[in-house]
This record gives C-alpha cells, sequence and structure tokens, in this order.
C-alpha cells in the first residue's frame, strides 16, 4: 500500500470521526464550537474561522474564529460577495490553497489590518447545503509546517462538507423548536383568551344572543362580552385591540375584565359611552407614561395600544337600546323594512387622545328586529380578488329570514366564508347578534 493511499485511508477514518464529534449536538451554540475545536486540531492551524452568508445582505459573516485575533475578526470583518478572498471563494464556489497569503492579488488588506492578522498560508473552503455555498470555512497558518498543501485543501473540502449539515441540520432543529415553542405560546394564549369569552348568554325575556369570533392566527385581538345588567336588561360590547397574536390576546383579556368591573360598578345604570370616556382616559394615561418613561431612558418608543370598542345596552321591558362607538364600524338593525346603519354614535378609537367624549345614540327596538355589532375583519373580509365583503352584503344576510340571533350569525358567516373562499385570512372577525323576539 502506498504512502499516499495509507493518507487518505487514515484522513478518511479521521473524517468519519469528526463526524461524529460535530454532530454529537444539535445546538447551533454547541455545533460551531465543535467544529472549530475538530478543525483547528486536525489542521494544526494557529486559528479557524466559519462565515456564513447573511440571507437579507448576501454578505459574509464572521460568526465564530479562534486565536488570538479570533473575537476581533468575529467583531470587524464582513465581506461582500467577491471582495477578498473569502468573499472570492464563495462567490466563485472553489476552494483556496494559499502559501503567500499578503503577496495573493485577493488579499484584503484593509479587511485584514482591522482583525490584526495578516496570514501567512491559507486554506478556504466553501461550505455548501444542497449545491447552494451558505459560508467558507478557514484555515489559517500551520504550526508545525511553514505552509498549507493540496492534500491540505483536500481533506479541509471534505472536513466543510460534514461541517456545512452539521451546521444547516442545528439550524433546522433551533427553527423547529422555536415554533414548537411558538405554537404551545400561542395555543396557551388561546386557551386564556377562550376561557374569559361568554361561554354562555345570560337569560333575557324575549331576546337571543349570539356570536362569533374568529382569529387570523391562532390567537387575536377582536373579543366580546354579553354581561346581565338586570333582569331585563344586558350590555352587549365587541372590541379589537390593535395587532394581533399573544401581546393583544392577552390585552384583550385584560379589556374584558376591566369592563366586567366597569358594568359591575355601574349596573343597571351604566351608560355605554360613559364606559368608553373611563376606558379611554385609562388607555391615554398608560400611553403617556410609558411614552415618558421610555424617553427618559433614551429607550425607543412602543407602538401605543389602541383599542375600538362598541357598547351597548338594552332593555327588553322598554325596548330601548343605547350605544356608543369608538372606531369600530357602525352596528347594523334588520327591521321590517330591511337594515339600517346605526350611525348616531361615533369617535376615534380608545387611547388615541385624552379627555374624549363619546355620544351616545338611543332606539328602540321593535319585536322581531335584530342587532348586529362586528369588527372590520368582517367588512373587510377580501376574497381571491381583493374584493371587500363590505356593509351591504353583511346587510343583505342580515335581511334573510331568521328566528334568533344564532341564525342570524349562521346566515352571515355562511355568506362571508363563501365569498372569501380560500383566500387568506388578513384580521380577525368577530360579530355578536342580538334578536328581538315578537311578542
Amino acid at each position: 500500500m502506498t504512502a499516499r493511499l495509507e493518507n487518505k485511508l487514515a484522513a478518511l477514518s479521521k473524517l468519519v470521526e469528526i463526524a461524529a464529534a460535530i454532530n454529537s449536538s444539535l445546538d447551533p451554540d454547541d455545533v460551531l464550537p465543535n467544529i472549530l475545536d475538530v478543525a483547528q486540531a486536525t489542521m494544526d492551524a494557529a486559528a479557524v474561522s466559519v462565515a456564513l452568508v447573511d440571507k437579507i445582505t448576501n454578505e459574509l459573516v464572521y460568526v465564530i474564529a479562534t486565536g488570538p485575533y479570533g473575537e476581533r475578526v468575529r467583531q470587524n470583518v464582513r465581506l461582500k460577495m467577491g471582495q477578498g478572498i473569502g468573499g472570492w471563494v464563495a462567490q466563485q464556489g472553489r476552494s483556496l490553497v494559499l502559501t503567500d497569503v499578503a503577496n495573493d492579488p485577493r488579499f484584503n488588506r484593509a479587511a485584514a489590518e482591522k482583525s490584526g492578522l495578516i496570514p501567512r498560508s491559507m486554506v478556504c473552503v466553501p461550505m455548501r447545503v444542497q449545491g447552494k455555498v451558505t459560508g467558507i470555512l478557514q484555515a489559517i497558518d500551520p504550526r508545525n509546517k511553514p505552509v498549507f498543501d493540496e492534500d491540505d485543501g483536500g481533506f479541509f473540502e471534505a472536513f466543510a462538507s460534514l461541517a456545512a449539515t452539521a451546521i444547516s441540520n442545528a439550524q433546522m432543529h433551533k427553527a423547529l423548536l422555536k415554533q414548537q415553542s411558538e405554537q404551545q405560546e400561542r395555543e396557551f394564549a388561546r386557551q386564556i383568551q377562550q376561557s374569559f369569552l361568554p361561554s354562555e348568554m345570560p337569560p333575557i325575556p324575549n331576546v337571543t344572543i349570539h356570536a362569533c369570533n374568529e382569529s387570523a392566527l391562532a390567537v387575536g385581538g377582536d373579543f366580546y362580552d354579553v354581561i346581565q345588567l338586570s333582569p331585563t336588561k344586558v350590555a352587549l360590547i365587541v372590541g379589537d385591540i390593535t395587532g394581533k397574536g399573544v401581546a393583544a390576546s392577552l390585552y384583550m383579556v385584560r379589556c374584558l375584565f376591566d369592563t366586567r368591573r366597569s358594568c359591575g360598578t355601574a349596573g343597571a345604570g351604566m351608560s355605554p359611552a360613559g364606559m368608553l370616556i373611563a376606558k379611554n382616559n385609562i388607555l391615554a394615561r398608560e400611553s403617556a407614561a410609558q411614552l415618558a418613561t421610555e424617553m427618559a431612558a433614551d429607550l425607543p418608543p412602543h407602538p401605543p395600544i389602541f383599542v375600538g370598542m362598541i357598547c351597548a345596552t338594552f332593555d327588553a321591558a322598554t325596548g330601548e337600546l343605547r350605544y356608543a362607538n369608538a372606531g369600530l364600524p357602525d352596528p347594523i338593525l334588520q327591521t321590517d323594512g330591511g337594515a339600517e346603519d346605526l350611525s348616531a354614535s361615533g369617535g376615534p378609537a380608545l387611547g388615541m387622545l385624552p379627555e374624549m367624549t363619546f355620544d351616545e345614540g338611543v332606539r328602540t327596538l321593535r319585536g322581531g328586529e335584530t342587532l348586529l355589532l362586528f369588527t372590520d375583519g368582517l367588512s373587510e373580509a377580501r376574497n381571491l380578488g381583493k374584493i371587500e365583503f363590505g356593509r351591504e352584503r353583511i346587510a343583505e344576510a342580515l335581511a334573510q329570514p331568521h328566528g334568533d340571533a344564532e341564525a342570524a350569525v349562521a346566515l352571515i358567516s355562511h355568506r362571508v366564508l363563501h365569498f372569501i373562499g380560500s383566500a387568506e385570512r388578513h384580521d380577525d372577525l368577530t360579530m355578536l347578534a342580538l334578536h328581538f323576539k315578537k311578542p
């Protein structure tokens, strides 16, 4: 057996050991140090480094480096494609074994001076995943011989292939764990959210109430509530928190808690406009205090939270409906003569301006009429042609014969789902219907 063949077999055996070493963990924080430790030992190099392609800027970013100048390399050196030796290797997808780095025309002296290191000899090889260059691997200055040779280059290419696979697997594993964690977080928030929404509607004589709440994500910022104020009187609330996801969902829980406390304090005399005024002042004060704190600490401001909300009360004994609206679509009332918008009240979303006042609309309902409160996720639901469902289609669906609130919500739900078809849902959708039965 020739010495060259013996060396190849020894190298192959070493690569098997290397594969086991660098794949011993799926944590990226472990994989990269493993790769560098093994690379430095097997190449007997003064320093080794890994640079990965930034998918956004398409630059080479040094993510880890060993040796006395490793931290300066990581912090100071970024290479554009084609720039320097590393950029050339990444762009061309070809390995380089250099015995006189400083005199190579591709050498980037400015980048080397930033790191404080002028290499003598270097092996630089591309890392590929599924044929695409994802980064480079470099070994600098052998410790027990003058320069690297072509055998070093061939071995390092095989090593880079193993390293690229290990890094890719670790990144995919991390992304999967993050996705699972986010899913668990959303599911937990969804369970909290759903537990706070009414599970049963209060018994009001000659009244049926039904709601629909569907999130664009696993959790959302839309909510509704139905609170009994007296044996014949009920409060109806529909809200829409700015944003989606876990944060909006948890703030929704707080809104439900606050409104129930307000209704409990006010009792049968609760004013829809008064509740909106109180909630608006709380939100506005909190936003101002948060902004002041962030400015004092020289921190970037967080986006303020705004809440669109409709609050209504209905007394079955008198048929009186009172309502106030802060930033949501006007309610629609289905009557014998068709459907009409209840636009006698309105104002901006809660939390935008302090000391806001809200007008209160008043209407007397007759038997057989149905009231619909909803968020803009219903009226602005879009089909594949980007056409919105719109208030007219809502009114047409609500005008169809129905004997109670549940049937009314089912009619609208069927119409909107048929309208949007396979289009992606872009906003939460919530509606709350009250049907006043004929005596």
